[in-house]
């Protein structure tokens, strides 16, 4: 008895081997079953918001300032937003050391000054060089599901202008052209005809052709596949081509393979016909080809060829309206092709692929010629090595000069040159670092005649408002100020905070200073090691003593810490008085002593 059913998820009618199936196919089944398990995530995930995100802005609208995070989940927006406003001067915001402040009344000012609402309208690209979905669909005939698919796979060049998509017109009339091409439809099976003639269902027609690799065509929804190979795999000689062969009929009737038979075809003279995607060889000829080959084996002579078949020439491409050859680039500049490509690649030139060609766009190509040209009046270039060593700048300062001053460079043969001219016309040097340094920049571009902004002994400073959470900002107060003893760069010297919390920031200020450890710097547990050396050491000594002086009220003496037993009496090097061979004995001393210890 026959189970007659209908799908499920397709709603095709089907004979089902038991009762309890559901669906036609294990494509639909599978189908079904990641659309439940999709679902099921999603309500998850929609439960899950729906209990933090009211806890979420509830916390966030009881607080005076906000994070651009904290706006942007508020409006239910993107982060990126929020900061292109900010950017872009409609709020305004706070910026303190690594944190963004935005107040929230400020925030609710947007909508008093917001303007009135306009309907968004997306105008058509007007370039007539490009197609939108809609006219491929209507040119070609197929879905646009498939020009999608066969899009990405041939990585066509594509622009967004809105939500429109809009693909390159030369790229795709090259690479779609064979969707408009006549075929004879008698030399093909639609799957409705296989269904009749074989006695095959649905699934089974497209397991055979998947399974035996059929050349097929496609128009539109219509799909076409090879009558003569199904023929041949179906063993209906009585219905085959009698005029030419198949690669697989060759393949069976004489034993080689595939490309031996390309081999045959671009030796001999042997008529061929394209049918779609297939060649058909001529039975006569290959027949003849081959026995005149076992001939001359037989003999022992050279292969006899009947006539030499020559190569055809790959078929150049036109160039596309709006683009350059490589070829045409480098006739038109007096540069080699191989210069062409390394350009291209360096600048990022837009480019298209046709039939293994690159075609590039004029516009593009014209700009950076023409910066080339702009350049010829520069007569004295300079590498950076020169560069260095003339105006006495670190690799990365001549870096970061050249493109601060938009110095011109041109590259050649890989390396880059600077112009002179444009370098000795720069206005002026800005430094920041120590005062030595900063002495001796301020000396050289003095002899040039250069202005100099020298930033010498740098201190960074520490803003506190009220609104700050106590414990965890003198934790990160603590961190910057006694990391390394202080002895870096970004170490934090001078610390404001607002006059209603100081009392209270002062007294958790003193609390976690008393809990640092001091010791030795190679001691892992150690929070604060020595400073390095005397002189330093007595600098500090001499600022304590001198706010004390001054009135200030000392609230933790750190002159005269408490020491662990190990190394009160401990010996130390002065490794800044000496020479580096001296110094580095003095270091390996002072650790073999630690380890005996």
């Amino acid at each position: 008895m026959e189970i007659n059913k209908r799908c499920k998820w397709c709603g095709s009618p089907f004979i089902a081997q038991k009762v309890s199936t559901q669906f036609c196919s294990h494509r639909c089944a599978n189908a079904s079953y990641k659309k439940k398990k999709r679902n099921a995530k999603l309500e998850k995930s929609l439960e899950e918001d729906a209990q933090l995100h009211p806890l979420e802005l509830k916390g966030t609208m009881d607080k005076p300032y906000l994070s651009p995070l904290e706006v942007a989940n508020y409006f239910g927006v993107s982060k990126a937003t929020i900061y292109r406003y900010l950017a872009n001067g409609l709020i305004k915001s706070l910026q303190l050391r690594r944190s963004t402040l935005i107040r929230k009344a400020d925030i609710d000012a947007l909508f008093d000054l917001a303007p009135v609402y306009k309907k968004r309208s997306y105008r058509k690209r007007e370039n007539t060089s490009y197609y939108t979905i809609k006219e491929i669909i209507e040119k070609y005939k197929i879905s646009k599901k498939a020009i999608l698919r066969r899009c990405d796979k041939l990585s066509i060049p594509k622009i967004y202008e809105g939500r429109n998509v809009f693909f390159n017109k030369a790229t795709i009339d090259a690479h779609f052209a064979e969707l408009i091409e006549v075929f004879n439809v008698e030399n093909y099976y639609t799957p409705s005809q296989l269904m009749e003639k074989y006695s095959l269902s649905k699934a089974a027609v497209l397991s055979f052709v998947s399974r035996h690799n059929i050349p097929r065509i496609t128009r539109g929804r219509d799909v076409y596949y090879s009558k003569v190979h199904i023929d041949t795999i179906k063993h209906k000689m009585e219905d085959l081509d009698p005029e030419y062969y198949t690669f697989e009929e060759i393949t069976e009737k004489y034993g080689i393979s595939v490309n031996v038979i390309k081999r045959y075809l671009d030796n001999y003279t042997i008529n061929t016909e394209k049918r779609g995607k297939f060649r058909m060889v001529s039975r006569i000829d290959f027949d003849l080809a081959f026995k005149q080959y076992q001939q001359g084996l037989e003999a022992k002579a050279p292969r006899i060829v009947v006539k030499p078949k020559k190569k055809k020439k790959t078929d150049v491409v036109p160039t596309p309206e709006g683009y350059y050859s490589a070829k045409e680039i480098a006739e038109k500049h007096k540069i080699s092709v191989k210069h062409v490509w390394v350009l291209t690649r360096e600048h990022n030139i837009p480019k298209i692929a046709i039939r293994g060609f690159n075609y590039y766009e004029q516009p593009p190509i014209d700009e950076l010629f023409r910066r080339f040209d702009e350049f010829s009046y520069i007569k004295e270039w300079l590498t950076g090595e020169e560069v260095e060593k003339e105006y006495g700048m670190t690799p990365v300062g001549r870096r970061s000069f050249a493109y601060r001053n938009k110095i011109p460079t041109k590259i050649e043969h890989g390396i880059t040159y600077y112009s002179k001219l444009h370098i000795d016309e720069a206005k002026g040097i800005t430094f920041v670092g120590s005062t030595p340094v900063g002495k001796l920049i301020y000396e050289r571009a003095a002899k040039a005649g250069k202005r100099v902004q020298a930033l010498c002994q740098a201190k960074n400073h520490a803003l506190v408002l009220e609104d700050a959470p106590i414990e965890r900002t003198v934790a990160g107060v603590i961190n910057s100020a006694y990391g390394c003893a202080g002895q870096r760069c970004m170490a934090l010297s001078v610390c404001v905070v607002q006059e209603s919390i100081a009392d209270k920031f002062v007294a958790e200020l003193k609390k976690q200073a008393m809990n640092i450890k001091v010791g030795k710097s190679i001691d892992k547990t150690s929070k604060l090691g020595p400073l390095t050396y005397k002189k330093h050491y007595d600098e500090v000594v001499a600022d304590i003593e001198k706010g004390v002086k001054e009135g200030a009220t000392l609230v933790l003496d750190g002159r005269n810490p408490e020491l662990p037993d190990e190394i009160k009496n401990a010996v130390y090097y002065n490794f800044g008085d000496n020479k580096n061979e001296q110094t580095f004995k003095a270091y390996w001393d002072a650790v073999k002593l630690d380890k005996k210890e």
